[in-house]
């Protein structure tokens, strides 16, 4: 969808969550996966600098895919100016010694976080954009190989754009709609349970009635 430029129509992001320790092959995808877009097209701002620092979106004026290797910050991320970025919304960019412009950023954005991160806004509309891709395998020191993303694009580069492509195939078929995954479904569950115990009571615990019923303040 980044490359074909359709993300934006999706509002759906791409989180990649590992282990507590780290070292599950997370950032190696994302590397190779910026090897797939021309170095112009590839931007790497942090979630934790949106709304902090002025100038750190200027970067998203030409990106199709925003990458962030790790979600480094243990408060609460600011989800107004996230929000914005991830539908393509208008937002007001700072550049230094020029003026600012009104862009509707069109990146892609993945990230990866080996605990979960907070969001500011906690409701549905923040947790809907985010599809979660679980790494749960250690890679030992042993079978650890250093850019090992070199190899695999000089290798398989025609065959990984060619299954890339089926995906967006595939993704048009099913109405515009990701296949679900159960290990990811649970890994977004545990997310929001973390981060939201309110809104999965609410989830688990109160029914709708359309039928007029009622309960007392107290109760």
């Amino acid at each position: 969808l980044a490359i074909a430029g359709l993300v934006v129509n999706t509002e759906t992001h791409v989180m990649m969550m590992g282990l507590k320790d780290g070292q599950n092959g997370k950032s190696t995808l994302i590397n190779f996966i910026n090897m797939l877009f021309p170095a112009r097209c590839v931007s790497s701002v942090p979630m934790e600098d949106l709304g902090r620092n002025a100038f750190s979106m200027t970067s998203l004026l030409s990106s199709k895919l925003n990458t962030q290797a790790e979600v480094t910050s243990k408060g609460v991320i600011d989800s107004t100016i996230l929000k914005k970025v991830l539908s393509g919304d208008w937002i007001e960019i700072e550049r230094k010694h020029k003026d600012p412009v009104r862009i509707r950023p069109k990146a892609a954005w993945i990230v990866g976080c080996n605990s979960s991160w907070t969001p500011s806004d906690r409701s549905k509309s923040t947790f809907r954009r985010w599809e979660v891709i679980t790494f749960p395998n250690w890679v030992d020191d042993d079978k650890k190989k250093i850019r090992l993303e070199d190899d695999i694009l000089e290798r398989d580069n025609n065959e990984i754009l060619g299954w890339a492509l089926d995906g967006l195939i595939r993704w048009q078929k099913q109405g515009r709609k990701f296949t679900k995954v159960p290990s990811s479904n649970a890994a977004k569950r545990n997310w929001i349970r973390e981060v939201d115990p309110l809104e999965v009571w609410v989830e688990d615990c109160i029914k709708v009635s359309d039928k007029g019923s009622r309960m007392r303040p107290r109760d």
